[in-house]
């Protein structure tokens, strides 16, 4: 069986917002979709959303180390999704 995954990175907390509120019902939505990552573009942070049989599981990883990625048989690390960014300091 073919197994999708989707990557969303908000552009400001606004579309943020817009993103958990509209794009993520509608993404889960889809029967083939496995695997969602919510990419935060204002900290090092993404949300990782795993369907499991008939539920979704939702994680939090922050800072560095890897993302276990069920659908990709293997990790991805957070050092690779934020290369070359640089975050404002409050």
């Amino acid at each position: 069986p073919r197994r999708s995954l989707a990557l969303s990175k908000p552009g400001s907390p606004s579309t943020a917002a817009h993103d958990r509120g509209i794009k993520v019902p509608e993404y889960t939505s889809f029967p083939s979709l496995r695997t969602l990552l919510l990419i935060d573009s204002t900290d090092r942070r993404v949300q990782l959303w795993s369907r499991v049989e008939e539920h979704w599981e939702v994680r939090d990883v922050i800072g560095d180390g890897d993302i276990e990625v069920p659908t990709l048989d293997g990790a991805l690390p957070m050092n690779v999704l934020y290369e070359g960014v640089r975050f404002e300091e409050s």
